[in-house]
């Protein structure tokens, strides 16, 4: 009978002779140990010579290390507890020896956290080998992972792809419909006690396995997929005695943990075959979900996958293996950080009823009465309820011994020495209780702390936020190797929590006798530290009827009805009590008053129903009577408004610093994540911030490498007009295509070229981001009316706005980090032509690489500063020339001054390309008169932005107390007769010109910050730094539109109507519907060749993209082709072919256009636009017209008598020089043999060379050989050099 090894296994133990064995080991290896170990040398030192001079100490070391063993048997059931205990005695960072394997520092202060996760975290980046991770987790996952070159890949995959926050909130609807599952069960006990852990573990599990796999059970049903995630889970967080003492490996085996490893392995990896399969049969079948984007995890890594394959480079490929390891990395790290926080949030508010029935009232009024369900849009506005939750994970970190890490090299920490391959403990559970940085109440449940105001209602701050900036507060980890998944878990806590908050009222079953109505606090150790007994309540559905019923005899109180009619009585008979005297302001000698304040105040509203639709125009005339500083009160917020040039100066430069903070709106952080520049208050993220824009972004380099841009949006544009315009006089709606144009300039100077985001079908989804972030909402400035909001669909409008802003913004950055990671970037050459996105991206990873304590750029920031590029750069830019063309239309003597400057500006440079380029505006003195006057009496913003005050200050004599809003009404100022005399509502460029008629002052820049009676774009700290990027994109558009058309009403109008729409920028309230003649394109029209339509393209990309001068410069070190010629003449070819190789040589190594437009529409846009005289006989339109260059180029008329003649002195001046073929030609209508700019190169420097390497002269007889009706001419040739020459 053969015998098993599980019954050979149990008859050994019964064996005398092996039990006698086992006694002899265990007693004499210790024995042995204890006897034979030698006496240790002194560490070296950290990072010195070897001398000993700087020699740093190992961290102290708790006594009680058994032998073999270490400090192992010191832990206990629950290592947080007994490391933090440990460490109050022997300080913040310990040296532990856990058996056999490598030491252990454990960390338990935030200043030692910090040092690990941010000051050297690179040394402290790697993990130490986890022997039960590598049997579940296949050692190919990310958490596990060794510092290197694999995770690095895996982390940017679940960064960029798995975890980033537009694929987080792709699966909104997944969490809502859990949460919906999860209250209809708790709903089916209501009343009952229910167990809430079950509850909030399989709703843990549902979030995380449709997340990863998607819908369907895939073989498993609910219960036994549970049991399997449990199993995982707590095998994954079980301590093995073997991986700290190996040689007791065996003891591992007797428990049976490798075989319950191996069972649940293998059961999990089967289920993980199946659904990869199953994914991949479904995307054979083509029925792969689009990029809508609601894919699980393994359809992303099956495209990452994919894309890896495509690419076939030498990065680390994610095959099937490694897509398993990763998703059960989801699983691992989500599943019970859900959970575990969910049950012990629960916990807490039930000990805590105050808190609990405060944070229940907050959710309730929130989002309103019974049978609402709770949404995702609804969490913004809970403020207490992140308060509750971050206090949770504070005293409660899931993990309260983060991922163990280990050195890469020998470091230190707070002045001991870590040798490398030490193993890294950090005590997030002791730092969230450590009462050094936490006070006297560190143990106490207080989300109150969360909440920035005195413990009020201010808002609490995001958690990605939060984690690496404040190393009191870790949970999460931080630093490389932080947990990329706090965005993940944080809705799915936050939606579980406000629904059964919201839907039910909670308390503990009734005690037995003797007992208490407490939950249970006691701990159990495993994967994550989760109660030790499970959550039982009583759940009891709660409706606002409840609450509303007993208020019902209250509300129908004749008592309540009398009072609310005094109280509005008084506030309008008496609108303002007898308020104390104000402290003084300053040095207490004297008390400043408040300002004026203007009757008509209403109760609750204030002064907001007296603004009307144009509220500058409004606050002029109430400045009139009341004077230039006013008080007014909009809803509860008290605000400031200057009118006047000496108040502009005294609030934006004497004293800017009181000045210089911004008040919240709330538009501005709904959809600009409240992390801009623009909006943000005075404080270090706005010095930072600003200090990018101005340095970076903005900087006059980077302004002169968008000139391209400009350039080519403005060709656009003109193209634009002209499709429009068609032949003959015609109404073109400017409006229109000035914003196409203005949206062009900002989109592509922040995200480079179109790359694929649709920006044409994206000018929707900018507007209404702007009009949104212009409107005024009624909730800002009366609270309890926020309601009027949602009901008017702006709370919805700005969410969806916000959220397709979001994704499309996530897309430009994924794909300009993929096109960094291949190597693509841009260069910061001498043409610098990178986007801003680009620059941000360089800025984050700059500030990456230094690892200082500054502020961090991370995604969040870069996509709200570009947002700010482009709230401030397209209204700024389109409003502008919009209200510059329709002052001109209704001047026209000023448009015809304007027009003969610009034209002739052109007409004396001449450069070939566009007509009026960059290099004219310099000279556009005018232009630059007209655009500055434009500015005056129609600022774009005509309130500016709004400031709010840091602390009590004053203001032209008035006090103006800390935290009070104040705005500068720029509009009132440019048109202040004071300041501007009796022609201030005129528009009259001349006034920007000194006597000689030349511009008074430079540039724009130079006027902003010194003439405080111009101030369109503000000034002092919170000036608009980005003057200098609007201003050639104007002056630009402006020169074109009025060098090429002439402009007029449209019949029967005389004048423009000039009434104003108020937004974020004031504009038009009609379109700017003109209409245009075409200037100077009588001629300029092709006759219809059928050949050349179907090969040719247009002249415009011909002009911009191919033969600009740029582009031919570029082609300066395509020198092949002319040695190739030299070499074919060496080798005794004919001339002529020789020639025609090189050509054809030299033509297939230029890059094609990388954009075409068909012939057809080149000559919809270059038609002849009307009839028209040359010289004396009138020619109709539409008559082929052709210009001999061969008959005008032999002229004796223009050329003399010598015009046959082949005589270079013809084209020279008195001075023997040569004028440039560019110059010439646009000047000397004697010379018109063809547009030279890219020919010209080519053929001097080869005609150069071969008169240079040879002596020429004719064969010995003349060679004339017919081919192809062609005649060919025989050349021979003498080397002057020898080849080595």
């Amino acid at each position: 009978m053969e015998l098993s090894p599980s019954s050979s296994f149990a008859s050994l133990w019964q064996s005398p002779l092996f039990l006698l064995l086992l006694a002899s080991v265990i007693v004499l290896v210790p024995l042995f140990y204890l006897l034979t170990s030698p006496e240790k040398k002194p560490p070296p030192s950290c990072g010195d010579d070897g001398d000993g001079r700087q020699t740093l100490p190992l961290p102290p070391s708790p006594p009680g290390a058994v032998p073999f063993l270490g400090h192992l048997p010191l832990l206990g059931p629950l290592p947080h507890r007994k490391l933090r205990s440990l460490a109050a005695s022997h300080g913040a960072v310990m040296l532990l020896r856990l058996g056999g394997a490598a030491p252990t520092v454990v960390a338990s202060s935030p200043a030692a956290a910090r040092e690990a996760m941010r000051t050297r975290d690179a040394a402290f980046a790697s993990r130490a080998p986890v022997r039960m991770a590598q049997r579940l987790i296949y050692g190919r996952d990310m958490v596990f992972a060794p510092y290197g070159e694999y995770w690095r890949q895996a982390r940017r995959v679940a960064v960029l792809h798995l975890l980033s926050p537009n694929r987080v909130a792709s699966f909104r609807l997944l969490r809502e419909r859990e949460v919906a599952a999860l209250l209809a069960g708790v709903r089916l006990a209501a009343g009952a006690v229910v167990n809430l852990s079950n509850a909030l573990m399989s709703y843990a599990n549902g979030v995380i396995s449709r997340a990863a796999f998607g819908d369907g059970g895939h073989g498993l049903d609910g219960e036994t997929l549970r049991r399997l995630f449990a199993d995982f889970e707590q095998l994954l967080g079980t301590m093995t005695l073997g991986e700290f003492v190996p040689w007791l490996v065996w003891v591992d085996k007797l428990m049976g943990l490798d075989a319950k490893a191996a069972r649940t392995a293998a059961v999990m990896d089967g289920l993980l075959e199946r659904v990869i399969a199953e994914h991949r049969e479904r995307r054979r079948r083509g029925e792969t979900v689009g990029d809508g984007d609601h894919r699980d995890f393994v359809d992303v890594m099956l495209d990452v996958s994919e894309e890896e394959e495509r690419a076939g480079g030498e990065d680390v490929q994610f095959d099937t293996v490694a897509i398993k390891a990763i998703v059960l990395d989801m699983i691992a790290a989500a599943t019970d950080t859900t959970f575990t926080t969910l049950e012990w949030a629960m916990a807490e508010l039930i000990n805590h009823p105050s808190t609990m029935r405060k944070l229940q009232h907050d959710i309730r009024a929130a989002v309103g009465g019974a049978g609402t369900q709770v949404t995702e849009d609804h969490l913004g506005e809970l403020h207490f309820l992140r308060a509750v939750v971050k206090e949770t994970l504070r005293l409660h970190a899931p993990v309260p011994l983060l991922v163990p890490r280990e050195t890469t090299e020998d470091t230190q920490l707070l002045g001991y020495r870590v040798p490398a391959r030490t193993r890294v403990v950090i005590n997030a559970w002791a730092i969230g209780r450590d009462a050094a940085a936490w006070g006297d109440d560190a143990e106490e449940f207080l989300p109150e702390r969360w909440l920035d105001g005195d413990g009020g209602g201010g808002e609490a701050v995001e958690y990605a936020a939060q984690i690496g900036q404040d190393f009191r507060f870790v949970p999460f980890g931080a630093g490389r190797r932080g947990c990329p998944g706090a965005g993940f878990a944080a809705p799915s806590v936050e939606l579980a929590l406000a629904g059964l908050l919201y839907h039910f009222d909670w308390e503990l079953p009734p005690a037995p006798a003797g007992g208490t109505a407490r939950v249970d606090m006691s701990e159990l150790y495993g994967l994550s530290v989760r109660l030790k007994a499970e959550l039982n309540l009583v759940a009891k559905p709660w409706s606002s009827n409840m609450e509303l019923s007993s208020l019902a005899p209250l509300l129908h109180s004749p008592l309540l009805l009398a009072a609310l009619v005094l109280v509005f009585s008084w506030r309008l008979i008496v609108p303002s009590t007898k308020r104390r005297p104000p402290p003084p302001c300053g040095d207490g000698s004297r008390q400043l008053p408040l300002p004026p304040s203007p009757p008509g105040e209403l109760p609750f509203l204030g002064h907001l129903t007296i603004l009307g639709s144009l509220p500058h125009r409004k606050l002029r005339s109430l400045a009139a009577a009341h004077g230039p500083v006013m008080l007014l009160r909009f809803g509860r917020v008290p605000t400031v408004v200057a009118s006047s040039a000496a108040a502009a100066q005294e609030v934006m430069r004497t004293r800017d610093t009181a000045f210089a903070s911004r008040p919240r709106v709330r538009a501005a952080e709904r959809l600009i994540y409240g992390r801009d520049m623009v909006f943000a208050p005075s404080g270090e993220f706005w010095r930072q911030a600003r200090r990018v824009a101005v340095l970076h972004l903005l900087s006059p380099n980077r302004v002169a490498s968008f000139r391209l841009v400009r350039e080519r949006e403005v060709a656009a544009l003109l193209d634009a007009v002209r499709r429009r315009a068609g032949i003959g006089v015609s109404s073109v709606n400017l409006s229109e295509l000035l914003m196409s144009f203005a949206n062009g300039v900002i989109s592509r100077a922040a995200f480079g070229g179109d790359g694929g985001y649709r920006l044409e079908k994206a000018k929707e989804l900018f507007a209404d981001f702007e009009e949104i972030l212009g409107t005024v909402t009624v909730g800002e400035f009366v609270p309890w009316l926020a309601w009027v909001d949602k009901l008017k669909g702006l709370d919805a409008k700005a969410a969806g706005t916000a959220a397709a802003m979001d994704g499309l913004l996530e897309r430009v950055i994924a794909d300009h980090r993929e096109r960094r990671r291949r190597g693509e970037t841009v260069g910061d050459g001498e043409l610098d032509h990178r986007d801003s996105v680009d620059v941000m991206l360089d800025v984050s990873e700059e500030e990456e690489r230094a690892g200082g304590e500054d502020v961090q750029f991370d995604s969040v920031a870069i996509k709200a500063v570009i947002l700010d590029m482009f709230a401030a750069g397209t209204s700024t830019t389109f409003t502008t020339t919009e209200w510059v063309m329709a002052e001109l239309i209704n001047h026209p003597p000023v448009m015809h001054k304007l027009q003969g400057e610009i034209r002739a500006a052109v007409a004396a440079t001449a450069i070939a390309g566009t007509p009026v380029t960059e290099d004219h505006l310099g000279k556009l003195h005018f232009l630059r008169t007209a655009i500055k006057e434009t500015l005056r009496l129609h600022a774009p913003a005509p309130l500016l932005l709004p400031r709010e005050t840091t602390e009590d200050t004053e203001l032209l004599g008035y006090r103006v107390p800390a935290r009070t809003r104040v705005l500068v009404n720029a509009w009132a100022i440019g048109r202040d007769t004071a300041t501007w005399g009796d022609t201030a509502e005129e528009f009259v460029p001349e006034r920007w010109l000194d006597g000689g008629g030349a511009e008074s002052t430079a540039e724009y820049a130079q006027q902003l910050g010194n003439d405080f009676r111009f101030v369109p774009f503000g000034a002092g700290r919170r000036g608009c730094p980005g003057v200098g990027f609007a201003a050639p994109s104007v002056e630009l558009a402006l020169a074109n539109l009025l060098y090429h058309f002439d402009w007029e009403l449209s019949p029967p109008a005389t004048r423009l109507d000039m009434g104003e729409l108020f937004g974020l920028a004031v504009r038009l309230k009609a379109d700017l519907n003109l209409a245009m003649r075409t200037r100077g394109l009588a001629f300029a029209s092709r006759a219809s060749v059928r050949m050349v339509e179907r090969l040719i393209y247009a002249h415009r990309v011909i002009v911009l993209h191919l033969l600009n001068p740029c582009r031919i410069v570029s082609f300066r070190r395509e020198t092949r082709g002319r040695r190739t010629l030299l070499d074919l003449v060496r080798r005794g070819v004919t001339g002529n072919d020789a020639m025609i190789s090189m050509s054809n040589l030299l033509m297939s190594r230029m890059p094609m256009a990388s954009s075409r437009v068909p012939i057809q529409q080149c000559r919809r846009q270059r038609g002849v636009i009307n009839s028209c005289s040359a010289t004396t006989p009138r020619r109709p339109a539409r008559m082929q017209v052709v210009n001999i260059a061969w008959a005008i180029g032999r002229d004796a008329a223009a050329w003399g008598e010598s015009s046959e003649e082949f005589s270079p002195s013809n084209v020279s001046t008195a001075a023997g020089e040569v004028v440039e073929y560019t110059v010439q030609i646009w000047q000397d209508f004697r010379f018109v043999p063809f547009g030279a700019g890219f020919a010209t190169p080519s053929v001097e420097l080869v005609l150069a060379g071969l008169l240079c390497h040879f002596h020429w002269e004719l064969a010995l007889a003349m060679v004339k050989r017919r081919r192809r009706g062609l005649t060919w001419l025989g050349l021979r040739c003498r080397c002057m050099y020898d080849d080595s020459a």
